[in-house]
């Protein structure tokens, strides 16, 4: 019975850190970056190859699934495919509007 009210503390405790945490993180909201040109053109494109990279994972992981559970496929992969490309799609759309201010 000990260990229950104890782990219960605990949890109540840990609740109420991260309610606090959420709340002040909220009110201390870091000013705008700004970026020297190159830092941001090396930022777009890293961001780039990342997407690039995890897309290529994606597919990996869609071939992976495919080769072990057979049912259902091709279904399930291009299900998976049209998922990942949408992502892939708008996950660059938006770093190509990404426009930080310019130190």
């Amino acid at each position: 019975m000990k260990t229950s009210v104890s782990l219960f503390v605990l949890a109540v405790g840990l609740l109420a850190l991260g309610v606090y945490r959420a709340v002040t993180a909220v009110d201390a909201q870091p000013a705008v970056q700004c970026f020297l040109v190159q830092e941001r053109d090396r930022l777009i494109q890293l961001a780039h190859e990342g997407v690039d990279d995890a897309f290529k994972e994606h597919v990996k992981g869609l071939f992976a699934v495919w080769v072990r559970d057979p049912a259902e496929q091709p279904k399930r992969a291009m299900t998976g495919m049209s998922i990942g490309l949408s992502a892939y799609h708008r996950a660059r759309a938006n770093i190509r509007a990404w426009e930080p201010p310019i130190c």
